[in-house]
């Protein structure tokens, strides 16, 4: 059951991540054929087993490394942004005056 659970919600996590990077591209201005072979790519190197590796990662970094077949660099990027992201608050907060 709970096997099920989890495929289900990677499933979801991929539907997500394959609507930010939609936007993405065409924000960027590539037409239907472009991003339509991006997708079979995409579907070829991203399964419901490894998503949660790359679903943190930033747009940008993520379509570079999949067009260069490179994504076992970018894996768990999304993390380490992140605990970067927590140590700068850290910092500002120590490094606030009050008066």
């Amino acid at each position: 059951m709970q096997d099920k659970l989890i495929r289900k919600a990677n499933q979801e996590l991929i539907d997500l991540h394959k609507r930010v990077l939609l936007s993405y591209l065409i924000q960027q201005g590539l037409e239907y054929p472009t991003y339509k072979k991006f997708f079979i790519l995409y579907d070829s190197a991203i399964s419901t087993k490894n998503i949660q590796n790359y679903f943190a990662c930033p747009c940008k970094l993520f379509v570079r490394a999949l067009l260069l077949k490179k994504l076992n660099m970018v894996k768990g990027v999304g993390a380490l942004m992140e605990s970067q992201k927590e140590k700068t608050k850290k910092k500002r907060k120590k490094n606030q005056i009050y008066l």
